[in-house]
């Protein structure tokens, strides 16, 4: 048994596709069973290079592995067998109407030119079309039957049928897809009924709104691009765990791993109504797992958000070990950039002004580092008994002295990232410039 996810290279992953993805992949992981990679690229006008490029790189970078993967556009072949199969058996007329709906006297003119259309009453007579749904239950399109158009004058197969011949070619067994697409789902029963092979098992998600409660979308100004997410600094364990909250809940659980969705999944813990996207969730998820990531998997996280934002000048080896104070990697780069020096030039003058009034402080933060080199905070309790400075003085010159900005991490964290070594040096290089007289 196999499962597919099938995206068109017409513009960004949003958080919807990515839902789907996610929910096919980890239930092909469930079931043990096949994943596959399928690109929908019929809608020629609306094909995009750099959209299918980064379909590639998503799967990539999330680690989602196929057995293989084709373009729909390549089985054009086999379209044209199953197109002749349906022909042979009466299945379908030619038709020069421009309509969508294909109940027209063409059926009956044996036209040898026009679109190919399949002949719904030749499949079903007067049957209602039903199917089970593994979400929604027995649906029933009784009003909605009409002929089913399956390929342009040109040959050219359209979505309906070339999807239902990539499915048949690559035995899916489970369908795995948003809710709007079951207006679809009644012509691609009657393209397999026409054609005799058994339906698969279809799974239909609940939509993902905005906060206005309007479909997100690609065509629409709502898009929520998960490479956008990726730059705004939330890491990619944060992103998977939210998309899978959108419309499912095991247990009011809100917090999970990978494992934990992989080994408790099944449809019965999916929602029927209509998912909204909150970005205080995210956040909060985000949040959640950046104090739980462990140290190497922050570096691989930041070292990807540096590249998506095109950024190389921070200096990886300052990275702290301690991300409690984060909600997102934004916030923790404001801290690299502090940590790699970025703001000395810019703020000396100004720090410069700053510590004049606080000379004597300086002298002694300075002259007391190489007396408590294994242990940093204990120049801060030296400091507290010796001068009536406020301790937020005291922090404030150290920070100034360390990251050359005013308000920013605490002391804690900058010794942790910096080192002993790197903080005697940079607090000597501002104890230099106030007393020239130290070699």
């Amino acid at each position: 048994m196999n499962l597919r996810f099938a995206p068109s290279p017409t513009g960004n992953i949003n958080i919807g596709t990515f839902r789907t993805l996610m929910f096919v992949y980890i239930y092909s992981l469930h079931l043990n069973n096949k994943f596959l990679l399928r690109i929908d690229d019929t809608d020629c006008s609306r094909n995009s290079y750099d959209s299918c490029r980064e379909i590639f790189y998503i799967l990539n970078i999330f680690n989602i592995k196929y057995v293989y993967h084709y373009n729909q556009m390549s089985v054009l072949s086999i379209c044209k067998y199953y197109l002749d199969l349906l022909i042979s058996n009466n299945h379908v007329y030619r038709c020069i109407c421009d309509t969508k709906s294909y109940n027209c006297d063409c059926k009956n003119k044996n036209l040898r030119k026009g679109s190919y259309v399949l002949n719904s009453k030749s499949v079903i007579g007067n049957e209602i079309v039903s199917y089970n749904d593994q979400l929604y239950g027995n649906i029933s399109f009784k009003n909605e039957i009409y002929d089913v158009l399956l390929c342009r004058d040109n040959g050219l197969p359209l979505y309906n049928f070339i999807s239902v011949i990539c499915d048949i070619k690559d035995k899916i067994s489970y369908i795995i897809r948003g809710s709007d697409h079951i207006i679809n789902t009644w012509k691609q029963i009657l393209i397999y009924r026409a054609l005799k092979v058994d339906l698969p098992t279809f799974i239909h998600l609940p939509l993902v709104l905005d906060i206005n409660n309007k479909k997100i979308s690609k065509r629409n100004d709502n898009n929520i691009s998960i490479l956008d997410l990726l730059k705004y600094g939330y890491i990619r364990t944060a992103i998977i765990n939210y998309v899978c909250t959108l419309g499912y809940s095991y247990n009011n659980q809100q917090y999970f791993d990978y494992n934990d969705i992989i080994s408790f999944f099944n449809v019965k813990y999916f929602s029927k109504n209509n998912a909204q996207y909150c970005m205080h969730k995210l956040l909060d998820i985000n949040r959640k797992h950046l104090q739980s990531s462990d140290y190497y998997k922050i570096i691989d996280d930041y070292s990807l958000y540096l590249q998506l934002n095109n950024n190389n000048q921070v200096d990886l080896k300052y990275l702290p070990r301690s991300y409690t104070r984060y909600s997102t990697l934004v916030q923790l780069h404001t801290d690299m950039e502090c940590f790699t020096g970025l703001y000395y030039v810019d703020n000396l003058e100004r720090n410069k002004n700053y510590l004049q009034n606080y000379l004597c402080l300086l002298e002694n933060l300075f002259l007391t580092l190489t007396s408590y080199e294994d242990n940093l905070n204990s120049i801060f309790e030296y400091l507290y008994r010796k001068y009536d400075y406020s301790k937020k003085v005291i922090h404030t010159v150290f920070r100034i002295c360390t990251i050359h900005v005013i308000t920013g991490p605490d002391s804690a964290t900058i010794c942790e990232s910096l080192g002993y070594s790197e903080v005697y040096k940079r607090i000597k290089n501002y104890y230099s410039i106030f007393f020239n007289s130290y070699s």
